[in-house]
């Protein structure tokens, strides 16, 4: 026989190989793994087989089978996949990055609060869009995900504030308040210790809960997951990543008021598409003189005139 036959003989043996007798009778009983998960010892034993088998000749195969799996770790929302992770609770953040822009700047007077507002239609009414929220009179907070969450988390918050206040006599602490939120974020799933279920998956808002005290101003991140974190300067929602990037080159200690208010704006508007007014944007303040103020429509747009004239002469000056 001639090399060139032997070589095409062994290429036909290689495409018509078959699996071992040993996998071909399970493979029908396991094609059904995913819709009908294993109930038996002898069940699990042949996916594993199975699984075993598509690893070593089919590996296209068993790495899509393998993707495949991760829906079954989503449809339980305090189920951990082999990775150890809650797929629910990823998704969640997925969800606020999608959310409005969103910026929190400390400074020894104060905390200035920053978000976009998206107006989608010219015939929507700007002062309708509540992204920043009084919680109490030295407390308020933006959020960036799903407002509609966001209004169980508040109310859950103003109620802590107000019942705090009737009990002790005293203002409740930021941090206080920002960990008394983040446990009502963990209240998902099946409940736990007695407690009723609040809801049926993980809440798709993040808060920038900002606020001052006996300990000074405040701000804190609160996930989805019921982790926070204290922060300097944070941004959250669609625009975080540049917002971040570039409060970490801008942000220092000694920032005043005024000049936080301005760098808050100037985020804003590199990060926005629209073009930056009073109508898609709002500012807020926390200081130990006025407490938790929302600025009006007049102010916001001051300061927006005011940022544009600074960037027209830093132009001027570069040239």
């Amino acid at each position: 026989m001639r090399e060139t036959d032997k070589h095409k003989n062994k290429i036909k043996i290689r495409k018509e190989s078959k699996p071992p007798p040993a996998f071909s009778s399970t493979i029908s009983s396991v094609q059904q793994f995913h819709t009908n998960p294993p109930r038996t010892i002898l069940h699990t034993f042949r996916a594993a087989t199975y699984y075993h088998y598509l690893h070593i000749y089919k590996p296209h195969i068993h790495t899509s089978i393998m993707f495949l799996t991760r829906s079954e770790y989503d449809r339980g929302v305090s189920t951990f996949s082999p990775e150890g992770r809650l797929f629910q609770v990823e998704y969640s953040l997925e969800a606020i990055k999608l959310g409005s822009t969103a910026i929190g700047i400390l400074t020894s007077e104060g905390v200035i609060l920053g978000v976009e507002k998206r107006v989608t239609s010219p015939l929507l009414e700007s002062s309708s869009i509540e992204k920043i929220v009084e919680i109490d009179s030295h407390i308020g907070c933006t959020m960036s995900g799903l407002t509609a969450d966001a209004r169980s988390m508040i109310d859950h918050a103003r109620v802590s504030c107000l019942t705090h206040n009737l009990y002790y006599d005293e203002s409740m602490q930021v941090e206080s308040l920002t960990q008394s939120v983040c446990d009502l974020a963990l209240r998902f799933g099946e409940g736990a210790s007695g407690e009723k279920r609040l809801m049926s998956r993980p809440f798709g808002v993040a808060l920038l809960i900002a606020g001052i005290d006996e300990k000074g101003p405040q701000l804190y991140h609160a996930e989805p997951s019921g982790t926070f974190y204290k922060y300097d300067a944070k941004a959250i929602g669609l625009g975080s990543e540049g917002a971040q990037t570039e409060l970490q080159n801008e942000y220092h200690k000694s920032l005043t008021l005024k000049e936080a208010e301005l760098l808050a704006l100037k985020i804003l508007k590199q990060v926005m598409e629209e073009k930056l007014d009073c109508k898609n944007a709002q500012l807020a303040s926390v200081t130990k003189e006025g407490g938790f103020k929302v600025y009006e429509d007049e102010r916001t747009d001051a300061l927006i005139k005011e940022l544009n004239e600074t960037t027209v002469d830093e132009t001027a000056e570069a040239l």
